[in-house]
């Protein structure tokens, strides 16, 4: 089970984007190494696999990698275990996020296939363990708002996701300007949520985040609402007043549909209904897809402000 402190959950934003991807905190590098050793211990009965080997073969094609005659320069005869120990606490960003990549690609394609006890093949253990470090590697770069995350084999930069350049960013620019200042705070609010685990927290934070800038907007120009106004409300009063076009073409015809029916859909159904007797979990793809649809969403409405 991860545990979350008070002042993980309650530490403030540092950046205008929701992902840092140079800084790792001691804090990551540490949690990181727990990882990495509490898998690699489970191999201690394993003579043919043992720790020490293990640790070697990821120091070896390492350095073999980058070039490297030793992970680190000042010592001598220092143990492979030491020397990776103080190169994960010291190590520079690119070379880090470098050596997290083999280690745990190492631990999804190569240990996950063999047994912790030496016999021939994994177990549904060994299939667990390598799941459980490759999910808490994705939970801690998310705590720590890091732009990576491990999928299908390898470490990914989520910056190259064009959806996080194009539209989480330039929203993120759009509504940091006082007038918007209540559906940014949201917007992160929805992020910290993501990364914290939270996703019901993180659809609900999203779909405040649309609301608020629609609310925002008619504020600005001088058009009628109720405090209480859903999003479908919201979305009526900009139509009906000139704001967003209705022209015919199959897009603006069903503009309504698009801002207040996709968004607003999956919150209702996911999260903003009881649960019954059943614990409902909304899944990391579809918290990720909310979001970038409220982004969407965000950065069309503040754009024709602007214009």
């Amino acid at each position: 089970m991860i545990f979350e402190l008070f002042s993980q959950r309650n530490a403030e934003k540092k950046d205008i984007d929701v992902y840092e991807y140079e800084n790792f905190p001691q804090e990551f590098r540490n949690q990181v190494f727990f990882i990495i050793s509490d898998f690699i211990s489970l191999y201690k009965d394993n003579y043919n696999n043992s720790p020490r080997i293990i640790y070697t073969n990821i120091y070896d094609i390492y350095i073999r990698q980058k070039g490297l005659k030793k992970l680190i320069d000042y010592g001598r005869n220092n143990s492979v275990e030491y020397e990776i120990e103080i190169f994960i606490s010291q190590s520079e960003g690119k070379d880090f996020i470098d050596f997290i990549d083999l280690t745990f690609q190492c631990i999804d394609k190569v240990l996950r296939n063999q047994s912790f006890h030496g016999y021939s093949s994994a177990h549904e253990g060994e299939n667990e363990q390598a799941d459980n470090a490759i999910k808490e590697l994705n939970y801690r770069l998310r705590q720590h708002g890091l732009g990576y995350e491990f999928v299908d084999g390898q470490i990914i930069k989520k910056s190259n996701e064009l959806i996080h350049q194009e539209i989480v960013k330039p929203a993120l620019l759009l509504l940091h300007n006082k007038k918007f200042k209540g559906a940014e705070d949201e917007f992160l609010k929805a992020f910290d949520s993501y990364k914290a685990g939270n996703n019901k927290d993180a659809l609900m934070n999203a779909q405040r985040a649309f609301e608020s800038t629609m609310k925002c907007i008619c504020k600005e120009k001088k058009i009628f609402y109720k405090e209480e106004d859903t999003s479908r409300a919201l979305v009526k009063h900009l139509i009906e007043n000139g704001f967003l076009p209705a022209y015919q073409d199959s897009f603006m015809n069903n503009l309504e549909q698009v801002l207040s029916g996709g968004l607003p859909t999956v919150r209702n159904k996911e999260a903003g209904h009881g649960q019954g007797d059943e614990v409902k979990t909304v899944d990391n793809t579809l918290v990720e897809y909310a979001i970038h649809l409220a982004a969407t969403n965000i950065v069309y409405l503040v754009s024709l402000l602007k214009k």
